[in-house]
C-alpha cells in the first residue's frame, strides 16, 4: 500500500446515483402520494434497494484497484491494520453523527409518545446503540434487520467485509491473478448475468447479508482485476456504453422490475462502472467535473443522514398539523435540506474526522516500529 493509485474520478461521482436511488426508495410513499403524476416512475422508486448492490459492486472495484494488487502479493499484519484504520477513518465519523442524530429523534419520540402515538421498540438498548456506533450491530444477526439508523445496516456489512478482504485478496491473488483480461471479464459477466439463477437468492438465505455483500463485492473485484489487466489496451469503443447502459438500466427498471427484466439491471450497473473506468467520453468528463465530484463526495453522508431527516420531516409535519396540500412545496425543500445537511456533514465532520483518525495512525506507527513482527 505504498504506491498511491490515481483516482478514477467518474467512479467517485457516480456514488451519488446509488445514494439517491436509496433515498428515492425511502421517499417513495411520500413522493408518489404527493405527486401522483409520477406514478409511472414508481418502479425506479421501488427498486432503490438495488442502490446497495450498486455500492457493493463499486466498493469491490475501487478497493481492489487501490489495495488489491499489493495486498494479494503477501500477507502483512501491519498493512492490514493500516487498511482497516483507513476504512474506519472513512466510515466512523459520519456514522457517529448519524447515530446520535437518530438517538435524539427517538428520545424526542419517546418523550412525546402519547402525542405522537408512537412506541419505541424494546430491543433498543445501550448495548445495541454502542454496536451501532461501532458498525458491528449487523454482525450479531444472520439476516438483514433494520435497527437504529436503518441505512447503516449496509455500512455495517461493508465494514465486516473489510476484515475479510485481506484473506480474499490472498486467495484471488493465488488462483486468479494469472488470468488475462478476457477470462476475468467473463467470470464477472457470469456473476452479474446469472445471479437470478443462484438458489441462495430464492430461499431463506435471500436476506443473508454476508452472502449478498460477498456476491456483489466479488463481481466488482473481478471487474477491477480485468481493468488492471487491460493496461494500455485500447477500449475506446466502450465509451458508447457510458450512454447505452444507463438507458437500458432505466428501461429494464421501468418495464421489467417485477419480471425477468430485473435480471439485466445488475449487469448494466456492473459494466457501466467498468466502461467508465476503461474509456473516456463527454459523459465521463462531466462526471469528473468539480460539481459531480462534490456530489460523489457527499454521497456517504447523504446515505447515512437521509433516514433521520425523513423522520424529522414526518414528526414536524404531524406536530404542526401541516395540511397535505402543502406537501408539494415542502418535499422539494426536504430534498434540498438533505443535500445541504450532507454537504455540511462531509465538509465539517467526514473530512476532518478522517484526517484526525489517519493522523492518529501515523503516530501509532511509531509504536509498531518497536513491535516484533510489525516492522
Amino acid at each position: 500500500m505504498k504506491t498511491k493509485k490515481a483516482e478514477i474520478k467518474p467512479l467517485t461521482s457516480i456514488r451519488i446515483f446509488g445514494a439517491v436511488w436509496v433515498l428515492l426508495l425511502h421517499m417513495s410513499a411520500l413522493t408518489l402520494e404527493t405527486y401522483p403524476f409520477l406514478d409511472f416512475l414508481s418502479p425506479i422508486f421501488m427498486t432503490g434497494f438495488y442502490g446497495v448492490n450498486f455500492f457493493f459492486i463499486l466498493s469491490g472495484f475501487v478497493i481492489w484497484y487501490v489495495y488489491g494488487e499489493e495486498m494479494s502479493s503477501k500477507f502483512s499484519l501491519r498493512e492490514n491494520i493500516k487498511f482497516i484504520i483507513n476504512r474506519i477513518a472513512r466510515l466512523w465519523p459520519v456514522n457517529f453523527l448519524a447515530s446520535f442524530f437518530v438517538l435524539g429523534i427517538l428520545a424526542y419520540s419517546y418523550a412525546h409518545s402519547e402525542f405522537l402515538q408512537v412506541t419505541v421498540a424494546d430491543w433498543y438498548s445501550p448495548w445495541s446503540f454502542l454496536a451501532n456506533i461501532l458498525l458491528i450491530d449487523q454482525w450479531r444477526r444472520p439476516v438483514i434487520e433494520y435497527v437504529w439508523n436503518q441505512p447503516a445496516w449496509a455500512v455495517s456489512v461493508e465494514f465486516f467485509g473489510y476484515f475479510l478482504f485481506p484473506f480474499i485478496a490472498i486467495l484471488l491473488g493465488r488462483y486468479l491473478k494469472r488470468l488475462g483480461f478476457i477470462p476475468l471479464l467473463i467470470l464477472a459477466a457470469i456473476i452479474l448475468f446469472f445471479h437470478n439463477y443462484v438458489p441462495i437468492f430464492h430461499n431463506e438465505w435471500a436476506y443473508c447479508w454476508v452472502i449478498r455483500w460477498f456476491y456483489w463485492f466479488i463481481a466488482g473485484v473481478l471487474l477491477s482485476m480485468a481493468y488492471l489487466k487491460a493496461g494500455t489496451r485500447k477500449l475506446h469503443w466502450m465509451s458508447v456504453l457510458h450512454y447505452l447502459l444507463p438507458v437500458l438500466l432505466v428501461l429494464f427498471t421501468l418495464t421489467g422490475w417485477n419480471t425477468m427484466g430485473i435480471e439485466y439491471m445488475m449487469p448494466c450497473i456492473g459494466f457501466w462502472i467498468f466502461s467508465l473506468a476503461v474509456s473516456e467520453s463527454y459523459l465521463s468528463r462531466v462526471l469528473s467535473s468539480k460539481f459531480m465530484m462534490t456530489m460523489g463526495n457527499i454521497s456517504y453522508s447523504l446515505f447515512m443522514l437521509h433516514w433521520g431527516c425523513l423522520i424529522c420531516f414526518a414528526i414536524a409535519t404531524y406536530t404542526l398539523h401541516v395540511d397535505h396540500e402543502y406537501y408539494k412545496y415542502l418535499v422539494p425543500v426536504l430534498v434540498l435540506d438533505i443535500f445541504v445537511a450532507s454537504w455540511l456533514c462531509w465538509k465539517y465532520i467526514e473530512e476532518p474526522g478522517r484526517i484526525i483518525i489517519r493522523n492518529f495512525y501515523t503516530k501509532l506507527e511509531k509504536f509498531f516500529d518497536r513491535v516484533p513482527g510489525l516492522k
